[in-house]
């Protein structure tokens, strides 16, 4: 559950719901500056998959210790864990690339996103049998997929990701490892979610590292806040302009309950409150 304080109350919205949000960037990613996926349908298939465990644990809204609306980040390890590789196993039933990328981004969250995202927590310790199980499934999944023709991995997929697992970090040459540029873009489309998802619109923030097109500079993507609803990118990364995306939530006042008991009632009680986003270059 993502939760984001507002004025007088506070919206909750799921994380399938902000990994929908994700799911709409990757089905319209690409143009002439921003490259599109080696393999769109799976790419698209881990966007809206990559948090496809949470559904059962963000039914409802739950209570910190301290009385306050729990976040995402509020959730035990060992809760963490067990639903996390239960939304994977299900992504790699559908589709083996997609649950690929959906292991690498469960196993690089908490390694600080394989070392794209250095500002967050390294979780490695707290995580560490997670990871190991993680990253041994990404590397039965590669050998799994080196014997389908149409999918992009080969012998120096498994040794890329042999580097990577040992150092956490970019390995050299990375770049031309298209599962490293589809993980890299599914790391854009999650944060890009979840910036917008947690009310921070106004804020400026640069994501990234991005797969650009050759010629182009940039490696990140610049979110400018121009206001509660309008949000303008540079470069400006999708195949059509502006771009208009929703995302499902419920306000829920903080007067209206005293306890999670009553606030579970209220959450439903609140309804659908959708909100829209207009994406501009």
């Amino acid at each position: 559950m993502i939760v984001a304080e507002g004025d007088g109350g506070h919206r909750f919205i799921t994380q399938p719901d902000h990994a929908a949000l994700a799911g709409r960037f990757a089905e319209r990613w690409g143009n002439d500056r921003v490259t599109p996926p080696a393999v769109p349908g799976s790419a698209i298939l881990a966007a809206h998959g990559h948090d496809a465990g949470w559904w059962a644990w963000d039914l409802r809204p739950r209570l910190t210790e301290s009385g306050d609306p729990a976040g995402f980040l509020a959730v035990a390890a060992e809760q963490w864990t067990d639903f996390y590789a239960s939304g994977i196993d299900a992504v790699v039933e559908a589709d083996p690339y997609a649950g690929l990328l959906c292991s690498m981004h469960g196993a690089g969250v908490r390694r600080q996103r394989y070392g794209t995202h250095p500002e967050i927590p390294d979780r490695t310790e707290a995580f560490g049998e997670f990871i190991r199980r993680e990253e041994r499934r990404q590397r039965r999944l590669v050998e799994r997929l080196q014997a389908k023709t149409d999918a992009p991995v080969t012998a120096d997929t498994r040794e890329f990701l042999e580097a990577l697992h040992q150092t956490g970090s970019t390995p050299v040459d990375a770049d031309a490892e298209p599962v490293w540029n589809d993980y890299r873009r599914l790391q854009v489309w999650d944060r890009l979610s979840l910036h917008l998802c947690s009310g921070l619109t106004y804020e400026s923030t640069a994501i990234g590292p991005v797969p650009m097109a050759t010629g182009v500079a940039k490696s990140t993507i610049t979110v400018h806040g121009a206001s509660e609803a309008t949000v303008r990118l540079d470069p400006y990364p999708f195949d059509e302009s502006p771009l208009t995306v929703g995302v499902d939530g419920r306000c829920v006042a903080d007067d209206a309950w005293h306890s999670e008991s009553e606030l579970i009632q209220a959450y439903f009680e609140a309804g659908i409150d959708r909100v829209e986003f207009t994406l501009q270059g």
